[in-house]
């Protein structure tokens, strides 16, 4: 395929004739106005705004929402990734049986997110669900009402670099952030093949989907091979546990334990700490064997490279890009590269990142150094990120809105070291390899779904 036509340089008001800015004052919207139009004029099938095949675009609830499930859950843009639904983490709408009605997802509704970084913004998927969903501000929904129009193509077209150039075109960068309006959502430029045409495209790259998704599955299991290694070269496995009505503690249980929250004493979290203080391996408090780092700065400068809760993922500690939706409060840290980020807000999302840069980190993270004499990051990272920790932690948070573990919740959990270093380096060297392996599953996988998309969009140009 010819390439499209390159946007026009970047260049400041200065350089822009008045007749370029077409009556938008927004150097971008000039720039990537030769490349629309290569799209437009290449294309074999007609092409038709938003607006001409939907009857509804519309934006999300902004109210509050909780994490409480009452059975009315939420989407919000972190629950979107690239062209799919992540329903491991979510949220609760706060609205009336009522006022609800209107943000209600029927199955086939395109959901766009409409403020994020300048490569995200825009990105769409199509939900197909069953159940009551209800989607959040930050999304913005389209309904198709043409029966000739697939969603799916729909959804594809725009996520292909083809498709995006139009969204590069018309979002605005606002303070590190890109939005994208429902108006200039509707006015989108989309082709419209034969419906026969739209699901043969679509179906072929539902396969490569597939294919990706299935690689992505094998990344996430080799990251998380931690437990297995502490399971075999230690013998410490996560506990058992039989689900009960009702669970009771001593009034001498309370004063040892200091905590009047029940879930503090869940016989699973008891049966974890039992098994690492019965087991055979020494156990040492996080304390012991890494520093606490207060360096505290009141917010990322320009240049910092930031992390926030949402650029961990869960369970692996891989950093990925997105946007925090919820501004964190209170004092940043800066952290060293080799430094451990523990979150302390909403522990059962188990993020504990090794960090590869220097860097600054959210308020919700806790920062510790290891002492390298006494324990490996990977060793450290792995017993944190473990189920048998797990298994703990998710009982000790306080706050029903917001649970969060306290620094000494955290430096206090006893961890196994085993005295033979080598036992250590070996679940540490193989934590290392596991994550080496997987990125480069991740990297190959990542880079044919891409090709995939891009053999989609140029079927759509001549």
């Amino acid at each position: 395929m010819t390439a499209l036509a390159d946007p026009r340089p970047a260049a400041g008001f200065a350089m822009l004739r008045r007749d370029l800015l077409g009556g938008r004052i927004d150097v971008n919207h000039a720039r990537y106005r030769p490349t629309v139009a290569d799209v437009i004029s290449r294309s074999p099938f007609p092409m038709v705004p938003i607006h001409k095949i939907a009857n509804q675009i519309q934006y999300g609830d902004s109210s509050k929402s909780i994490e409480e499930d009452n059975g009315a859950p939420i989407l919000r843009m972190s629950n979107l990734q690239d062209g799919d639904w992540d329903l491991s983490v979510l949220k609760y709408t706060t609205l009336d049986e009522e006022d609800r009605k209107k943000y209600l997802i029927n199955q086939g509704d395109v959901l766009f997110n409409r403020t994020n970084s300048k490569e995200l913004v825009g990105k769409c998927a199509v939900f197909r669900e069953p159940g009551p969903w209800y989607f959040a501000g930050y999304l913005v929904r389209v309904r198709i009402t043409d029966d000739d129009y697939i969603p799916e193509f729909l959804a594809r077209f725009l996520n292909s670099d083809v498709g995006r150039v139009q969204i590069d075109q018309v979002s605005r960068q606002i303070i590190g952030m890109a939005n994208i309006n429902s108006e200039e959502i509707g006015q989108l430029l989309v082709p419209r093949p034969d419906v026969d045409i739209q699901k043969q495209m679509v179906d072929a790259l539902e396969n490569h989907w597939r294919t990706y998704q299935s690689r992505m599955k094998s990344v996430r299991e080799m990251l998380s091979r931690g437990d297995d290694q502490i399971a075999d070269q230690l013998g410490l496995m996560p506990p058992k546990i039989t689900p009960v009505v009702g669970y009771g503690v001593t009034r001498a249980g309370l004063l040892v334990g200091g905590r009047l929250n029940a879930d503090f004493y869940s016989p699973e979290r008891i049966l974890a700490i039992r098994a690492i203080e019965e087991g055979k391996t020494p156990a040492r408090r996080v304390l012991d064997v890494a520093d606490p780092v207060r360096e505290f700065v009141d917010a990322p400068s320009e240049g910092d490279y930031y992390i926030g809760l949402a650029n961990i993922e869960r369970d692996t500690g891989e950093a990925v890009h997105a946007i925090e939706e919820e501004l964190p409060t209170g004092s940043c840290v800066r952290f060293q590269a080799g430094d451990i980020l523990y979150n302390k807000l909403r522990p059962y999302l188990n993020k504990v990142h090794i960090a590869e840069r220097d860097g600054i980190s959210s308020p919700e993270f806790l920062v510790f150094r290891p002492k390298l004499e006494d324990i490996r990051p990977e060793y450290l990272a792995a017993m944190l990120r473990s189920k048998l920790m797990l298994a703990q932690t998710t009982h000790m948070a306080g706050g029903n809105t917001h649970p969060r573990l306290t620094a000494d919740d955290v430096q206090t959990l006893l961890i196994p070291v085993p005295t033979d270093r080598k036992i250590q380096e070996a679940i540490a060297d193989r934590e290392a390899e596991s994550r080496s392996e997987a990125r480069a599953l991740r990297e190959q996988a990542e880079r044919e779904w891409s090709e995939a998309k891009k053999h989609f969009g140029d079927g759509l140009i001549d």
